[in-house]
């Protein structure tokens, strides 16, 4: 690819576009919404307290505010 060629990313959204959809959109030069079309939050994914290897969302309340006391 010649470094003269301009390239652009336009993102349409027609519905949900929730946790990576919405990392994928911050990065779009032209964000294009229909009258349907919502963004929603990232979804940081969290370790089980009881199980490392496996992650939960951390967008459920309690948990999220659990960890966050353990943490301070």
């Amino acid at each position: 690819m010649s470094s003269d060629k301009v390239r652009s990313l336009f993102l349409y959204v027609s519905g949900y576009c929730k946790s990576a959809g919405t990392l994928v959109a911050t990065g779009a030069h032209k964000l294009i919404m229909s009258d349907h079309g919502e963004l929603g939050p990232l979804d940081v994914q969290m370790s089980k307290k009881d199980n490392f290897w496996k992650k939960e969302s951390g967008l459920i309340v309690m948990n999220t505010l659990t960890a966050l006391q353990k943490r301070l």
